[in-house]
């Protein structure tokens, strides 16, 4: 197993390639509640073989449901991707396994052909293999997911190391538990109040009326 670097943001933690550069993705703020990188080798004459992207996200569920919505989900997503050319998708894998802290997470490996940034050709059709690894943390309340994409051939030369990377995702809490609570509840009262604004004038006047006629 080749050496691996940590690491360790916002309390999540995962293992990487240390030849490896790290690009955040500018259209999500980076910071404790959401955030989108990617890993890739550090080349420059040539197009990087693989992709590890590691995206978080707040919300409020529980990792039970969370894992059996996003098995639902995940094959409808590539269908789609692939405008409906379901002769070209394979599910490859899906099943629940666990991290190194005993939090049950879906693993989800599919192929199909594409063209994408990852090909030496973009004019051509290849096929990519794209491994999903996610979970929802009920401590942090935060959705984490692990995407790889590369070759099938880079895969299989590389699957113990690639699999030792994406199964080492893990969460670890930053706050205490009261403090957890108290943000979660801030977070609820912001989500209350921005969809009063966002409500539309005639069901506002009727919950006005509705006051009123209660009072």
């Amino acid at each position: 197993m080749e050496s691996t670097c940590l690491l360790d943001i916002f309390g999540i933690q995962i293992r990487y390639h240390p030849g490896w550069r790290i690009i955040p993705d500018n259209s999500y703020s980076l910071n404790y509640d959401s955030g989108l990188f990617r890993f890739e080798e550090n080349v420059v004459e040539k197009r990087s073989r693989v992709s590890l992207g590691l995206r978080w996200e707040c919300s409020q569920t529980d990792n039970e449901t969370f894992l059996k919505e996003f098995r639902e989900n995940i094959e409808a997503e590539y269908h789609k991707a692939i405008k409906g050319k379901s002769r070209q998708f394979e599910l490859l894998r899906d099943e629940i396994v666990e991290n190194g802290q005993g939090v049950r997470m879906c693993v989800i490996e599919t192929q199909y052909k594409a063209t994408q940034a990852l090909v030496n050709d973009p004019r051509k059709m290849q096929r990519l293999r794209v491994c999903n690894v996610a979970f929802y943390c009920e401590t942090t309340h935060r959705m984490v997911i692990c995407s790889l994409v590369t070759t099938p051939q880079y895969m299989e030369e590389e699957r113990e190391l690639l699999e030792s990377l994406l199964f080492s995702l893990q969460t670890r809490p930053v706050y205490s538990p009261e403090a957890e609570a108290e943000r979660m509840d801030k977070r609820a009262q912001l989500r209350q109040q921005a969809s009063k604004k966002n409500q539309s004038p005639v069901a506002a006047l009727n919950s006005l009326f509705k006051r009123r006629a209660a009072g």
